[in-house]
């Protein structure tokens, strides 16, 4: 059986494809108005990227990326005008939905 030389995750295109995504990402982030909304995006896909990047399993790590596509498509039709995307990600960034919703009412 033919095995590669290097793992996936080391291989030159798996590395260019994921630094691709993550700018793509973040220059999507930076064209937000609301500091607010900018800052939540910033921090969430650094943390994101930080938290999966020793990641050694191929299907895991196409997941990550589908679904850092998936990010790139809500902000893109947010920043294109779509009120509900917009609304998303808004809810998320305040604090009305998802994980800091889940703060905020466990510090109150």
């Amino acid at each position: 059986m033919f095995r590669p030389r290097a793992p996936f995750f080391r291989r030159a295109d798996h590395k260019r494809h994921v630094l691709c995504e993550y700018r793509k990402l973040l220059r999507q982030a930076s064209q937000f108005e609301d500091p607010v909304e900018r800052t939540y995006l910033w921090s969430w896909i650094r943390e994101r990227f930080h938290h999966h990047k020793r990641q050694t399993s191929p299907k895991q790590a196409e997941t990550q990326l589908s679904d850092g596509v998936w990010a790139s498509l809500v902000m893109s039709a947010a920043l294109g005008g779509a009120a509900d995307q917009k609304l998303y990600i808004n809810d998320l960034a305040y604090g009305h939905t998802g994980y800091l919703k889940g703060v905020a009412q466990a510090i109150r």
